[in-house]
Parts: C-alpha cells; structure tokens; sequence
C-alpha cells in the first residue's frame, strides 16, 4: 500500500504496477480474513481515485493551470431557499 502511494504520488509510470501490486495483496488479505471484504474493497477505491487523479494532472497540466479553466464547484444551488409559510 505505502509503495503504491508514493509510486502513484512522484512517477505515474511505476506507480500502475505497484497499484496491481497493492490491490492484488489486498485481495488476497480480505480472502484469507486478514481485513474485511468491504476494507479491502474501499482501500482500493481510495488508491484508483488517487491514481485517476495522478494521470488526469499529468496528462493535462496546461489546462489546469490556464486562467480561463472553468472552475468547478462554484454555481450555488437557489431550488431550496424559498420562503417557507408558518401555518398555525
């Protein structure tokens, strides 16, 4: 796990191997009864999102860091701030 996460966090290309590594001894674990199935199968997520997350910064460093990116996350939501009626 720990050589998955550095390898995923400085060099993408090492780091696939190491995240089959990782995920396969995690199968492994959870088989035996080491750690719980669903363990195993979060810890894995968590390492497929940081590793997606790896590949799309370096697949496409211009992008993000171009003053005209969209920035996600920031429209806000009005559908629920109507005035509520007090009925007594």
């Amino acid at each position: 796990m720990k050589k998955a996460r550095t390898a995923i966090d400085t060099n993408t290309n090492e780091a696939r191997a190491e995240l089959v590594a990782a995920i396969s001894a995690l199968d492994r674990a959870a088989k035996k009864g080491v750690i719980h199935a669903n363990n195993a199968s979060r810890r894995k997520s968590r390492l497929m999102k940081r590793f997606n997350v790896a590949v799309a910064v370096q697949a496409a460093p211009a992008v993000a860091e171009s003053p005209t990116a969209k920035k996600v996350g920031t429209a806000r939501k009005t559908a629920g701030t109507r005035k509520r009626s007090s009925k007594k």
